[in-house]
């Protein structure tokens, strides 16, 4: 399945969400002049620094499952080994990244398996991974532990359905003060703290526990995607469990990237509280991942590529077939109060239009798939040209 069929099956399953909402009693009137074509500024935070940068690649290398079917969850793990491989022998990763990273926990799976009605075969797709590199921060001379947070598996209904789509409950964070959850955001954040070393069987919580003590070092969450949204949630989790384990030599950072909302309001300022200056966020305004599911935010996707720089100048319209499911979702998560993590510490750029051929015309689910993953790679990280393509080759499982 290619990246276009990506984002078309994200539409997709908005429109079932909007439908499942109106069977179940959501009637609204649909309000296209209301449905996102104006497009307020957003905050923009200092450019990201190479620090930023090197911490998204070895983010981005966590998807290394996407669009994997497999006969076997050892071979989903097999094919995980391609991580490694990249820190240790692949010449222009190294060139970036440096040539001390290594993996020292993972990378974890959780699995799903699918059985084909037709002839029997059960094969596995992965919907989590998780792994943990270490490495040498140039900045401060100090080690620093990277804990990648894969994003959607396109081939993962359960992705789609149990994590990233479930936005219209909330569940409440486990501590006085911390607001709400999405629930899909809780759901995800459950698998990851569940997960064991295969090697060790141990936690992430138990593994940095095990490290030593006498020296300080950073733990920096960080994901693309649904990782963007999972990767504050753990960093804030991370957080807590320091506080009340006495482990105040380590610093908890977060560095997501692409990520929807993970939770409401008062869950933004527990979260901002709690990593205070250790929080980096990278999002694309013309991205419809971080424009979901904060109110003022999710009413500007119909007109996110209405503007005269996409398309020559025509611009690409919202497809009409879907305003109605949008509309639905846009008014059933209007009371939630989704809101995004310390705005004023998220980069926020503008993905550069795509350019299309005659042969192969674009439109605004095209466009969305751009902007979505390699306008950061190129836009708004700025990686070099070697970096990019091998991270687009993860992809093409």
């Amino acid at each position: 399945m290619t990246l276009n069929q990506f984002l078309r099956h994200v539409m997709r399953q908005l429109v079932l969400t909007g439908l499942l909402l109106l069977l179940t009693g959501c009637t609204v009137g649909i309000t296209a002049a209301d449905a996102g074509t104006n497009n307020p500024p957003l905050v923009n935070a200092p450019t990201p620094t190479h620090k930023n940068r090197l911490v998204a690649v070895l983010a981005m290398m966590s998807n290394v499952n996407y669009n994997l079917t497999a006969p076997s969850e050892a071979a989903l793990y097999a094919n995980t080994a391609k991580i490694e491989s990249a820190l240790t022998s692949n010449t222009a990763m190294r060139a970036f990244l440096g040539n001390d990273w290594k993996v020292v926990w993972g990378p974890v799976l959780s699995n799903s398996a699918k059985t084909n009605r037709n002839n029997g075969v059960t094969t596995f797709v992965t919907d989590n991974a998780m792994y943990v590199a270490k490495g040498l921060d140039a900045n401060t001379g100090r080690a620093i532990y990277v804990v990648a947070i894969s994003g959607t598996n396109l081939v993962s209904t359960k992705g789609w359905l149990v994590e990233d789509f479930n936005v219209f409950k909330k569940v409440d964070w486990d501590a006085s003060g911390g607001g709400q959850l999405s629930a899909g955001t809780h759901a995800g954040l459950g698998i990851l703290m569940a997960m064991r070393d295969k090697t060790t069987g141990k936690t992430l919580i138990e593994f940095l526990a095990g490290l030593p003590t006498d020296s300080t070092f950073e733990v920096a969450s960080t994901g693309h995607s649904l990782g963007g949204a999972l990767s504050p949630a753990l960093a804030t989790k991370l957080v807590e469990w320091k506080e009340k384990s006495g482990h105040h030599h380590i610093t908890v950072s977060a560095y997501p990237l692409a990520g929807a909302t993970p939770g409401d309001a008062q869950f933004a300022a527990y979260a901002a509280a709690k990593l205070g200056d250790h929080y980096f966020s990278v999002i694309n305004r013309y991205d419809i991942v971080p424009n979901s599911w904060e109110n003022d935010m999710f009413d500007r996707m119909p007109g996110l590529y209405k503007g005269r720089a996409f398309n020559g100048g025509n611009g690409f319209g919202f497809p009409v077939a879907l305003l109605p499911a949008y509309e639905v979702v846009r008014l059933a998560i209007r009371g939630k109060a989704y809101a995004r993590i310390a705005p004023e510490r998220e980069y926020v750029f503008s993905g550069t239009p795509n350019t299309y051929t005659p042969d192969k015309p674009g439109g605004f689910m095209r466009e969305a798939e751009h902007q979505h993953i390699k306008a950061y790679l190129v836009d708004g990280l700025a990686l070099p040209q070697p970096v990019v393509d091998n991270i687009l080759a993860l992809f093409k499982n």
